[in-house]
């Protein structure tokens, strides 16, 4: 497993939760992002990483980015999607021969089963963003 792997599965997880509450913030602990990731990883594939570590860092690079306001209240973390992230989640994109907007794509997890899947996903998503 490697950590860019590990940042986008973050990521998508992230703004999957700012979506669902937008306009209001999303407010969740490091141990809900890590219990929702886990689906995408073998059982002791995270052992080794330090994966609050992980989540802290992309929340903290996509706020640095413009992409959502962050506020940490001992353990919990609130989001909220900036007019930047909302427009990047608009962002029509292309995945498994279906061309939808991002916001759509991530609401149906169904379609994105595999870490290859979301890394592609987020990898155009970022890049149509940028």
């Amino acid at each position: 497993m490697n950590k860019i792997d590990l940042f986008n599965i973050i990521c998508f997880d992230i703004f999957n939760r700012a979506t669902e509450s937008f306009p209001l913030e999303a407010t969740f602990g490091f141990k809900d992002v890590t219990e929702s990731i886990d689906v995408f990883f073998d059982e002791n594939e995270l052992q080794n990483i330090q994966v609050d570590e992980v989540i802290w860092s992309s929340i903290d690079w996509l706020s640095r980015e413009g992409f959502l306001r962050k506020e940490v209240d001992d353990s919990q973390i609130s989001i909220v999607l900036t007019s930047k992230g909302l427009n990047a989640t608009n962002t029509t994109l292309s995945i498994l021969g279906e061309n939808k907007p991002f916001k759509e794509l991530i609401k149906e997890k169904v379609l994105i089963a595999s870490i290859n899947s979301v890394c592609i996903l987020m990898t155009d998503f970022f890049k149509s963003n940028s």
